[in-house]
């Protein structure tokens, strides 16, 4: 194909990527990167039509019929993709349930969408509820052995037009119970044809890196497919391998790729040489950091880096900002941009009138790229979808986001906050009143509190503040995990006596305390490190996690560890060691004392060059003492209380900053003056002292003293007027120092 698409409402999916293989056959459709020096599986776009009609043809014969949900349970895989084609090809709409998630989640899932047929994977099949869907295995080579052509799509495929079903992805509900967002074709081809917020055509080579169960994944596939592009699998599940990622994005001469918001700011801070060579890197899920971005845009000269904005219930995105290679000085946040083509919002209040620009209201969005509601929840879609005020059409609708923004003098718009207790967190929507339902199911629990922390720049987690009896950490983290999926799971449990109130009466959010640093009760005892690697691996998850006194036989995810932490402690190894580590490694030996195992056999010389180096220096949060050595008694060796110095400000007699300063010591400028003896005198100065041989009359004076900026600092003049001068010079220097290092 190399005429340009041209959007149209009633396209599908399935038809357009039909037409590339009709055209052209032998071009390549997916690659699934080889590991460990296997080579890669590459599908064409002709045997990607074919498979999947295979499967269309499998799908009819065992009770899917057409408009009906066809539920997947796979990892990502080639076979994945020939999985989703085919269930549109026969007229059905997929529905992917993340493997990881506990069954009892895909339970719920099963039964919710009454889905008559469940494809999944041999190797998985194992770990699935109890289901009366007919579970199909495609496994690897599915349909590569027969020959001929793929069936022609009966009466199901030709029936579809672009208002029926495509997929139903399911994200958190406030009420604790998940809800299926159901999308149409329309929205996914409103997406990726005849739009603007990144180049996509048959040139292009998308990685497909999110989870297949997370809508990012609409892009990444779909983007590429129904052009004629190619679609590359990132060969692995979770967070990825940065060395390893690097090498597939060379390797297969990768164009465009998303990445979480979180995920984006890991790859800046350890290895953003990893996106050089990418032309269009997309990120979101959650608001872009601007000093991560300024450093993106420092590094990488020849990528454009794009923030994109919305929700499922709008398909992917809403709203793209193609930022800028110069941002203003005094930024405070990303955009979101504007909106995208066959895409409409509006900014509304209460009454649901348009705000003045300027002005925060709600986002409402309409469009070709809503979805037709929530599964099975008509209540929920009609609280949520509502009639548009600007249309006499009923069947014209807006989402309502319960995202707050406002309009931009420039025509884009900010992103200013929720109006409710949602939050996102590694790109993942999570409704806390879900895990507070959760948590509070189980035994002992009385009360229960759900925030999002960022008690770290950066590093937004999860934190349970719990009342009952008989309740630990360990006990909590086990009872959630097995109701939510693991990106729902809090990072820290808090066990109360009681939680802290207002003179309302209602609880006090504010006063609710930061997670402390130690030790949680977990079913293995404590264990000290035994050798100088176990010490440097307990320094180094102390300093990712918070916590003391690390043991061990503890373990990672149970102390409140992520995927995104599990590759900074990764990276942190790999740096101490001067060996790469791969992530793999660590998954597979959650434990300190696996890990040291593990490290051992595969890296023996880089362990033994540990032996005479002095111990770890990771974060201490008792002031330097070693995991354990607090109980034990242990002082801190001298060299663990030594500080890095990040970022640094100060005032100066004659020199504004340091760096004024640092110029009049090389120069040799003079920064006191003279004060005659007269000037002194009116001052109130002794005579007695004046006339002493050792009295030096000079002054040091600082420049602008009296040109404090109180509205900046939430003051009112009145109120800088009566702080000590002392006192406002040290806010004005705490924040330039917070400047010179980097967070704006």
């Amino acid at each position: 194909m190399t005429e340009t698409l041209r959007y149209h409402r009633d396209l599908t999916i399935h038809e357009l990527v039909r037409r590339v293989a009709q055209a052209e056959p032998d071009r390549t459709a997916v690659v699934l990167p080889g590991r460990g020096g296997a080579p890669d599986t590459v599908l064409s776009y002709g045997e990607l039509d074919r498979r999947a009609g295979h499967l269309a043809a499998l799908l009819a014969e065992n009770g899917a019929a057409p408009g009906s949900l066809v539920a997947t349970h796979m990892d990502r895989s080639i076979e994945t993709i020939v999985a989703f084609l085919g269930i549109l090809q026969a007229g059905c709409a997929y529905v992917p349930l993340d493997p990881a998630y506990p069954r009892e989640r895909i339970a719920f899932m099963l039964e919710d969408t009454g889905a008559p047929v469940l494809l999944t994977q041999s190797s998985l099949a194992g770990s699935l509820p109890v289901t009366s869907a007919k579970v199909l295995a495609v496994d690897p080579g599915f349909g590569a052995d027969r020959a001929g052509s793929a069936p022609t799509p009966g009466d199901g495929s030709r029936a579809v037009d672009g208002g029926c079903l495509a997929y139903v992805i399911y994200t958190s509900g406030s009420t604790g119970r998940p809800k299926g967002v159901a999308v149409p074709h329309r929205g996914v081809v409103r997406l990726v044809v005849e739009n603007h917020f990144t180049p996509l055509d048959r040139t292009r080579v998308l990685l497909q890196l999110a989870p297949v169960s997370f809508d990012a994944a609409t892009l990444e596939i779909w983007g590429a497919l129904v052009h004629g592009g190619t679609c590359v699998l990132f060969p692995a599940c979770g967070v990825p391998d940065l060395d390893e990622l690097r090498g597939i994005l060379v390797r297969h001469g990768v164009t465009t790729m998303w990445l979480t918001s979180s995920l984006f700011n890991l790859v800046i801070d350890r290895a953003p040489e990893t996106l050089r060579t990418v032309a269009e890197v997309l990120a979101g899920g959650e608001a872009l950091s601007v000093p991560h971005i300024r450093r993106a845009l420092a590094l990488l000269p020849e990528t454009q880096l794009v923030n994109g904005y919305g929700p499922t219930e709008s398909t992917t995105f809403t709203c793209c900002y193609r930022i800028p290679r110069s941002l203003d000085a005094g930024l405070a946040s990303i955009p979101i941009g504007k909106p995208i083509a066959h895409t409409e919002v509006h900014i509304l209040d209460a009454a649901r009138s348009p705000v003045a620009a300027g002005e925060i209201g709600e986002l409402c969005i309409g469009g070709d790229g809503l979805a037709v509601g929530y599964l099975h929840r008509p209540e929920l879609t009609q609280e949520r979808f509502v009639q548009s005020p600007f249309s006499a059409d009923p069947a014209v609708r807006l989402y309502t986001t319960g995202d707050r923004v406002r309009l931009l003098p420039d025509g884009n718009i900010e992103f200013c906050g929720r109006a409710d207790d949602q939050v996102k967190i590694s790109g993942h929507r999570i409704e806390l009143g879900e895990i507070e339902t959760a948590l509070g199911e189980l035994a002992g629990v009385r009360q229960v509190v759900v925030l999002a922390r960022e008690d770290r720049p950066g590093d937004k987690r999860l934190v349970a503040y719990v009342v009952g009896t008989g309740l630990t950490a360990g006990s909590l983290r086990a009872g959630v995990a097995a109701r939510l999926p693991a990106y729902m799971v809090p990072a820290a449990f808090v066990v109360l006596p009681e939680l802290p109130l207002s003179p309302m009466g209602k609880v006090d959010r504010r006063a609710l305390p930061r997670p402390g640093g130690d030790r949680p009760a977990l079913e293995s005892a404590y264990a000290a490190p035994r050798s100088p690697l176990e010490e440097l691996l307990c320094g180094l998850w102390a300093e990712a996690l918070e916590i003391e006194p690390i043991g061990v036989h503890d373990r990672f995810f149970e102390l409140g560890g992520t995927s995104l932490s599990a590759v900074r402690f990764v990276a942190k190894l790999s740096e101490r060691l001067g060996k790469t580590i791969p992530i793999v490694s660590f998954f597979e030996a959650p434990t300190i004392a696996e890990i040291a195992a593990v490290l051992t056999r595969d890296f023996p010389d880089a362990v033994a060059g540990l032996a005479g180096a002095p111990p770890a220096t990771g974060h201490r949060i008792s002031g330097g003492a070693a995991p354990g050595d607090r109980a034990r008694g242990i002082a801190p060796p001298a060299h663990e209380t030594a500080m890095a110095i990040i970022g640094f400000a100060g005032r100066f007699p004659g020199a504004r900053d340091t760096r004024e300063l640092w110029e009049n010591l090389v120069r040799g400028e003079e920064s006191s003056r003279p004060v005659t003896a007269d000037d002194l005198l009116r001052a109130g100065m002794d005579p007695a002292l004046l006339s002493d041989p050792d009295y030096v009359a000079r002054c040091f004076e600082l420049a602008e003293a009296d040109a404090f900026d109180a509205p900046f600092f939430g003051m009112t003049p009145r109120e800088a007027e009566l702080m000590d001068p002392q006192q406002r010079l040290f806010l004005e220097c705490a924040h330039a120092a917070l400047e010179n290092a980097g967070y704006d």
